[in-house]
């Protein structure tokens, strides 16, 4: 920790145990801060009492209602348990953490009880305060991005974090390895946190604030954000109440990567809240979990929109083949090239998942007797209708296009670029339809096995059949 000019200090210590996480996962620690402070300084530690596993995040809030819901103005950050110690001054703050002014009155220390093992764990708080100063170097801003106008398929990855929580570049590298991979857009999504906000700019690409609400029993993007979103999520009431108040405010929720060892969406609701990350890391990473869960909303008729996103936290380390940008896409297709353009073709399901910003690519229209439908659209069909596939680099690939009978299309793919129409038999029951590009496998006709490795997958057209 800097050394504070004139600073006063207290240490709080304790012992947490599996019967204090029984009553909530977050326990908060009031420190009485008086007039003319201008800098905080945090330590803490914990260890286990016995063997177990301890993990206990760390954030502030200033003096006020910090209830849930209603503590966006009192949030002053989140690190979970990625530092053991901050700083907030007026001029500038840690990664994580937001600098401004430090009213007098009572902050709370917010402690999330993420691990606890049986003997439970020790823990210790150390909170200074001062009138030092913390030395500040401005943000230079860029003028927004002039990317051109117009209906069109565009490309990004709506999954990545940070030095704001747990990634390893920071916003301005984050941007520039954007720009470089080639993509139009990205969502910057830190965990629990938007002191990343203030430092966004474009820079020929698109930058889609946003937060990634990090529960205990599962984690949500929050797109289009201009505040905080509360994290402090108690269980499935909570999870209503948050949805209702990010959709008043027009933010997008996107519930991230619900299987195994996502880590799993244990709060309900995901036709309420209605899109889900059905694709994070490479492919082989569980995600057939997450497409069995997205079909068993769209086989009952339910409209659950689906995206992509690589969850990437280090840049400069690198995970191999398990963690890259972009990996995998996710294509757009907006009417204007903007933040809101985006976030309203997701919400109609203008979307296509590819694995990588190479593709291989794939979009799906469904003729009509009246129009042609694209993704995302209702389809009013009579029982023969054509399905027009048009496919990039997916030569060798498996096409299939599924419903809710299942695959009702499978063929290989013959050339690399291609226009597919294909006459369809519709059936009352199928309700949707949707495409996937895939390896070959011997599990090909299953479609949620672990053996078949999705290279491109679309969101679906509804179904509504009429009788000829």
């Amino acid at each position: 920790m800097s050394k504070c000019f004139e600073s006063h200090c207290s240490v709080v210590k304790g012992v947490l145990s599996r019967k204090d996480k029984k009553k909530g996962d977050y326990m908060y620690i009031g420190f009485y801060i008086p007039e003319g402070v201008t800098r905080i300084d945090v330590e803490y530690d914990y260890r286990p009492l016995g063997e177990g596993e301890c993990v206990i995040d760390i954030g502030i809030f200033s003096p006020g209602n910090i209830s849930f819901l209603n503590a966006v103005d009192k949030f002053r950050g989140w690190s979970g348990s990625n530092r053991k110690a901050f700083t907030i001054c007026r001029e500038y703050a840690t990664p994580g953490y937001i600098p401004g002014e430090i009213p007098e009155g009572e902050w709370h220390i917010i402690l999330g009880l993420y691990k606890i093992p049986e003997k439970g764990c020790f823990y210790t708080v150390k909170l200074c305060y001062s009138r030092g100063r913390c030395n500040y170097i401005a943000k230079k801003k860029i003028p927004p991005p002039t990317i051109k106008a117009g209906k069109k398929w565009i490309k990004g990855d709506l999954h990545i974090h940070s030095v704001h929580s747990d990634g390893d570049s920071t916003i301005d590298e984050v941007i520039n390895f954007s720009k470089k991979a080639g993509l139009d857009f990205i969502a910057i999504t830190d965990h629990n946190t938007i002191s990343h906000l203030p430092e966004l700019y474009s820079n020929n690409i698109l930058v889609i604030p946003g937060e990634e609400v990090t529960t205990y029993r599962g984690h949500l993007n929050v797109l289009g954000i201009k505040e905080w979103v509360d994290f402090r999520i108690g269980g499935k009431e909570d999870i209503l109440k948050l949805t209702k108040y990010v959709n008043s405010k027009g933010y997008l929720p996107i519930v991230n990567h619900p299987k195994p060892s996502g880590p799993p969406w244990e709060l309900g609701h995901l036709d309420k809240i209605g899109f889900i990350e059905v694709w994070q890391k490479i492919w082989e990473l569980n995600n057939h979990f997450s497409l069995k869960l997205w079909d068993s909303f769209l086989q009952k008729g339910r409209r659950i929109v689906a995206v992509g996103g690589s969850d990437i936290h280090f840049f400069k380390e690198g995970r191999g083949e398990l963690e890259r940008l972009a990996l995998p896409t996710t294509w757009v297709y907006v009417d204007e090239v903007n933040v809101s353009s985006i976030l309203e073709s997701i919400r109609k399901g203008r979307v296509i998942i590819t694995e990588s910003i190479r593709g291989p690519f794939l979009d799906l229209k469904l003729v009509t007797r009246k129009k042609t439908c694209n993704i995302g659209e209702k389809a009013h069909v009579s029982k023969t209708s054509k399905a027009i596939l048009n496919i990039k680099g997916g030569k060798g690939l498996i096409l299939r296009l599924i419903s809710r009978r299942g695959v009702i299309l499978k063929e290989e793919v013959e050339e690399k670029d291609c226009t597919l129409t294909r006459d369809l038999q519709v059936s009352i029951d199928d309700v949707y339809l949707r495409a996937e590009l895939l390896e070959k496998s011997s599990a090909v006709d299953e479609l949620y096995s672990e053996e078949n490795i999705i290279k491109a997958l679309t969101n679906p057209i509804f179904l509504r059949v009429e009788s000829n």
